[in-house]
């Protein structure tokens, strides 16, 4: 945005490259935050996209779960998942708790 001289919304590689010459000669703070600011939105765009990948993965496997949960070989193993999956939710938030449903886990296997 601060590089975009013609205002179309985008920098082509040449554009980009005058800009970023001048203002290395020019004042080299400017190139400094210019480059910070750069790597911020990278950043911001990767965790989002990261973020976004990541929950569509966890709704996938708990979909898969829950499909598995209804073939009679794979109830007890998608119980046992289940119960895993309670577990690390109840150890974010009581780790007092977790102990309590290892053992019960390991009693009911």
């Amino acid at each position: 945005k601060a590089l975009d001289a013609d205002a179309s919304g985008e920098l082509d590689f040449l554009e980009f490259c005058y800009h970023l010459g001048s203002c290395k000669r020019r004042d080299p703070l400017m190139l400094s935050a210019l480059t910070r600011y750069g790597v911020m939105e990278v950043k911001t765009l990767i965790h989002s996209e990261v973020s976004k990948a990541l929950e569509e993965q966890r709704q996938m496997l708990q979909d898969q779960l829950e499909l598995l949960s209804h073939i009679p070989s794979c109830e007890q193993a998608a119980k046992q998942l289940r119960q895993k999956r309670l577990e690390k939710a109840c150890d974010g938030s009581d780790s007092g708790q977790h102990g309590k449903h290892v053992g019960n886990d390991e009693s009911a296997k």
